[in-house]
């Protein structure tokens, strides 16, 4: 073999020799920073049902806190459900309408978002509402807070299948309805309680 010959062969092992371990490393590091980066928080599911009765009007709704001193709230959910009454004798049951709202704060301060809906069941049939509240979206410093708000605007009456109502008399009042409140929330549970309080 040439001269020339052997050096070009000792060039290609040594080409070979530095570019091998070259290349494990690289194929090898992005699997040893992904081991090092810390793993998301694992979310808990809490939640609760209420079951109640509304009366009529606007002014008359109900209200309902949920309280976090060392839990950091992600995402609040609520579902209110109502069925109406059966219908009398010779008589109709008007729909009801319902309002339900759900607003936050922390230490007192009210979130920048809340939510609002109102609906009106089918007659005879379910109505119901469903919304979410997203909670802060950085870690709280002071308890958190979300308020459920449930106010039937308006209670349908019974009134006569045949012929009219005069003045009402044959009208059957109703003043109240049933309700049902499914509250679900994901939230963090935290190493300390918020803003120095005792927990709960």
């Amino acid at each position: 073999m040439r001269r020339s010959d052997q050096l070009m062969a000792l060039l290609g092992v040594a080409v070979l020799v530095v570019a091998v371990p070259g290349a494990f490393l690289s194929a090898t590091a992005p699997h040893a920073q992904q081991a090092d980066r810390p793993a998301a928080t694992a979310l808990l599911i809490g939640g609760t049902n209420i079951s109640d009765t509304a009366p009529e009007g606007a002014d008359q709704h109900l209200d309902y806190d949920f309280p976090f001193d060392q839990q950091w709230v992600r995402s609040f959910n609520v579902t209110l459900t109502w069925t109406d009454e059966p219908a009398s004798a010779r008589h109709q049951n008007q729909p009801d309408t319902f309002t339900l709202e759900v607003f936050g704060s922390e230490g007192g301060s009210p979130f920048d978002d809340s939510a609002q809906q109102t609906a009106t069941n089918p007659q005879g049939g379910e109505g119901s509402i469903s919304l979410q509240l997203r909670g802060p979206a950085k870690r709280p410093s002071e308890p958190l807070s979300f308020v459920v708000v449930v106010a039937l605007d308006d209670a349908g009456d019974q009134t006569p299948t045949l012929g009219p109502s005069f003045f009402g008399f044959r009208t059957q009042a109703d003043s109240s309805n049933a309700f049902s409140v499914e509250v679900s929330y994901a939230y963090e549970e935290l190493d300390a309680p918020l803003g120095g309080s005792s927990g709960g």
